[in-house]
């Protein structure tokens, strides 16, 4: 989608809901057909957040007509990340608390977190993994993004 203004805020909050959307989407699926159970399917929040943070730089790399700075690349991927985590994490605490989903009981019988997991647990694990999570994609994915001809350096 081209901006109309380029900047870190519209381009990271644009991304951001939409990697949320796909990502309450994708936990719908796995809950729908019972494969919420599944550890590796779990993967597949990780690869869609990459997808989107990796699309929010191209974006407004694109938007500034290939000229892009190494921390503003890193502040859209991590402001993609932190708005995309925050919807799927009260996406997930409704999830629990009103339609009674099993992940909370599924996490539990995995051992994962103990067997004193919360609600707000659940909460917090979520969106500390996408805060982080997202810096550290948005760090990597510049290594490549940073230079015009998107060539590592030596």
């Amino acid at each position: 989608m081209a901006l109309h203004s380029a900047s870190i805020e519209k381009t990271g909050a644009w991304y951001g809901f939409l990697n949320g959307l796909c990502l309450i989407v994708y936990g719908i699926f796995l809950q729908v057909t019972n494969l919420v159970e599944v550890p590796l399917l779990r993967v597949g929040f990780m690869i869609v957040t990459i997808v989107f943070i990796c699309m929010a730089i191209v974006s407004l790399k694109r938007g500034r007509d290939g000229r892009l700075d190494y921390l503003q690349g890193i502040g859209v991927g991590t402001l993609t990340s932190i708005i995309s985590c925050l919807m799927f994490a009260f996406f997930t605490l409704i999830n629990i608390q009103f339609f009674s989903s099993r992940i909370i009981d599924i996490l539990r019988s995995e051992n994962m977190m103990g067997e004193n997991l919360t609600v707000s647990t659940v909460f917090m694990v979520i969106t500390m993994i996408g805060f982080v999570g997202g810096a550290i994609t948005s760090f990597i994915a510049m290594q490549y993004y940073k230079r015009p001809d998107h060539k590592l350096t030596k």
